[in-house]
């Protein structure tokens, strides 16, 4: 059930973190951002990952999924690099999650499924509960609920165990989506029952009670139990008001909406609408509704025609069985789908080979660019630097035998011209082969481009996380390109005055993140240089993703990701 996850990923949260819930999100933030940097002066390691972690929860609520995701895998890294396998867990989850409800369902699996193996690790048996939980939810997300009940069934044996009234009542209620998904309305009304007598049997705090309120609604709703259902939304929307909790309004209303275009009260189910449409807006910006709900009602005719097309074709192939060859035909269908599938394979084979020489030709023309920037970077440091500062040497001399040149402004202008060259030419030569890439490796390198290029009215803050290694030449070279091309872009086409570059590193990845405060871009546009197209086929020719995304203020986010075990293989 779509509607049910935010509660279970609010069920793990620290009881402290989850109580504030109801202040301003802005002023806890600013409280965690200030303990983490407390945090960062020391080398306690422990202090920074909680910290992150804490932050990436709270980003999680807020729905800023690019900082959710920059300090959970932060407080992996450094959970990771000091053996809390319990934080790792925690901030695997959240990771999870995250993607979860990106909806990037593979990513999602990966780090959850790293939470539960964290979790084993540990003596914490509530832990390895929420991971498993948070597993089942992923399954209800992907309309799978027969992959998620037994989990359910598996945490609600040990809640009632341990006698735990909350688990419990969270249980029954996510075991009443599941059910209602499958449209077994009988089980799924008998665990609504017993949702519904937990929270009455209990007074929990206002946020949690709000939700647990909203999800009752909303199960009601998909059993057609109306007036029960509108009852329970109009109650919550008060508490979720005073708690300022935009998501859970926005969800109470889309609910509302639906309800009252069941009762056909159009006039109402359009306020609803606005309002759902308004809170929604504030959350994750400008979308749109109505464009999502055409998507839909076009995704479920497609799924229609296409059901009654295999039924027709199913029909048409039983008859001609029947009516004609009977077993000859079977065993013709057999061979004929013996070589379709083999002709499938080929045609497969064929366009991987064309995918990878293609990239394997822009691969050697990057090698081919760089091996050229070299030559060139060579010939101007050996050749026209030297011949300048010859030139430079015979001009000082002839001071000597003319003293009177040493009084003429023309002669100081002449000098400084030359003294202009040989620079101009150095730092040419420098930007065409960096030494310091050759000499410290990519970070350290970036680190100093960003410092020569950050000055008074565009800053650049320049971040790196994790234990940083030395990679393969060639893909140093071409990382230092691609961050070095994205900074080109925002000094020459979005009027930015601060951008961040921050490089993570883990046992199994490298991230880059590279954000500004810019007019934005989306990823699609062109522009000189090596282009957006150019920049995506290069990262793919590294089996590397990059992605573009942007924020309400529409600011530019560009993330970008390589598989550290294929850089390591390749280079070795």
């Amino acid at each position: 059930m779509k509607h049910i996850p935010l509660l279970l990923l609010l069920c793990w949260l620290p009881r402290d973190l989850s109580a504030q819930t109801a202040d301003s999100l802005s002023y806890v933030k600013g409280r965690f951002y200030a303990q983490r940097a407390e945090g960062i002066k020391t080398p306690d390691k422990l202090t920074q990952a909680r910290g992150s972690l804490e932050l990436g929860m709270l980003f999680l609520l807020d729905g800023a999924a690019d900082s959710c995701l920059f300090y959970g895998l932060e407080a992996l890294s450094l959970a990771e690099s000091i053996g809390n396998d319990s934080i790792a867990s925690a901030a695997s989850q959240l990771v999870g999650n995250q993607y979860k409800l990106q909806k990037k369902f593979p990513r999602a699996h990966y780090y959850l499924n790293m939470g539960i193996n964290y979790s084993r690790k540990t003596q914490y048996e509530s832990l390895q509960l929420h991971a498993l939980g948070n597993k089942s939810m992923l399954y209800s997300w992907e309309n799978k609920p027969d992959s998620a009940i037994p989990l359910q069934l598996q945490i609600l044996s040990v809640f009632e165990k341990q006698k735990d009234t909350l688990g419990i009542t969270k249980v029954h209620m996510v075991l009443a989506g599941c059910y209602s998904t499958k449209k077994d309305t009988a089980t799924a009304r008998k665990h609504l029952e017993l949702f519904e007598a937990g929270l009455r049997m209990k007074k929990y705090r206002a946020q949690l009670t709000c939700d647990l309120m909203i999800v009752a609604g909303i199960i009601h709703w998909e059993l057609r139990d109306i007036a029960v259902a509108q009852d329970y939304l109009l109650k919550a929307i008060p508490i979720a008001r005073s708690l300022d909790s935009k998501y859970m309004l926005q969800r109470a209303y889309d609910t509302l909406h639906a309800i009252e275009v069941k009762k056909k009260d159009f006039k109402q189910a359009l306020a609803y609408l606005d309002t759902a449409y308004q809170y929604r807006d504030s959350i994750a910006g400008e979308k749109s509704i109505r464009h999502a709900q055409q998507l839909e009602i076009q995704f479920r005719t497609a799924q229609k025609d296409k059901e009654l097309a295999e039924n027709k074709l199913a029909l048409k192939q039983q008859n001609l069985l029947i009516a004609i060859l009977g077993i000859l035909v079977l065993l013709g269908l057999i061979v004929y789908g013996y070589f379709r599938h083999k002709q499938q394979l080929l045609k497969g084979k064929l366009i991987n080979l064309r995918q990878e020489n293609k990239l394997g030709l822009m691969e050697a023309a990057i090698q081919g660019e760089e091996r050229e920037r070299g030559r060139i970077a060579k010939d101007l440091h050996d050749g026209l630097a030297g011949m300048l500062a010859a030139v430079k040497m015979h001009f000082e001399s002839l001071q000597y035998d003319h003293p009177a040149l040493k009084d003429s402004a023309d002669f100081e202008q002449v000098n400084l011209l030359l003294n202009n060259a040989s620079g101009e030419v150095r730092k040419t030569a420098h930007n065409l082969m960096p030494e310091m890439l050759t000499e410290s490796g990519l970070y350290e390198a970036l680190r100093k481009y960003c410092n020569s290029i950050s000055i008074s009215r565009f800053r650049i803050d320049y971040y790196t996380i994790g234990d940083l290694t030395r990679f393969p030449p060639n893909f140093e070279i071409s990382v230092y390109r691609i961050v070095q091309e994205l900074l080109h872009n925002i000094v020459k086409h979005a009027q930015a005055t601060y951008a961040m570059v921050q490089l993570s590193q883990t046992k199994e990845t490298l991230t880059i993140t590279v954000e500004d405060n810019g007019v934005g871009m989306d990823g699609q546009a062109g522009g000189d240089g090596m282009g957006m197209e150019s920049l995506r086929n290069r990262v793919a020719a590294m089996n590397g993703t990059i992605c573009w995304e942007k924020n309400q203020r529409d600011e530019t986010s560009v993330y970008i990701e390589f598989n550290l075990k294929i850089i390591t293989h390749a280079g070795s």
